[in-house]
């Protein structure tokens, strides 16, 4: 069911890679890349798809922010509504969860910083030796 989501965890990642997409769409229009020409997510009508390519690696901040908040019971089923077997989040609760997003990016601005930073050396020098991102533990 595409863009239905069905429960809570899943509408918290459509959020979050939101968040994530939007900060590296921020980072690459910093150095002129045409967001639009990527390089496996294939050239679509309006998809940003360079900024889809160097978010992938990243996900993973999201990801661990998520399992964190369960584990800290920081998420409360009450936050969200279920309206036609879909999952919202209400406008009035919606701060809790973009904090718990920005803080989760924010702690590795500096490595996306560096890894958008390398990325454009690489095509500049005509480099294949793309960058990497290793998370923190």
């Amino acid at each position: 069911m595409p863009r239905t989501k069905v429960d809570i965890t899943n509408l918290l990642m459509d959020i979050g890679y939101t968040f994530l997409f939007n900060y590296f769409e921020a980072m690459l229009a910093l150095y002129g890349f045409d967001v639009y020409k990527g390089f496996y997510h294939k050239l679509f009508f309006k998809r940003k798809s360079l900024a889809c390519d160097l978010m992938e690696p990243f996900r993973c901040l999201i990801d661990k922010q998520i399992v964190k908040a369960y584990n800290l019971k920081q998420i409360n089923e009450q936050d969200f509504k279920l309206e036609k077997g879909r999952y919202i989040l209400p406008w009035d609760k919606q701060k809790k969860y973009a904090n718990l997003f920005f803080n989760g990016i924010s702690d590795y601005k500096e490595e996306i910083f560096n890894y958008v930073r390398q990325f454009y050396y690489c095509l500049m020098n005509d480099e294949k030796n793309f960058p990497k991102f290793l998370i923190k533990k």
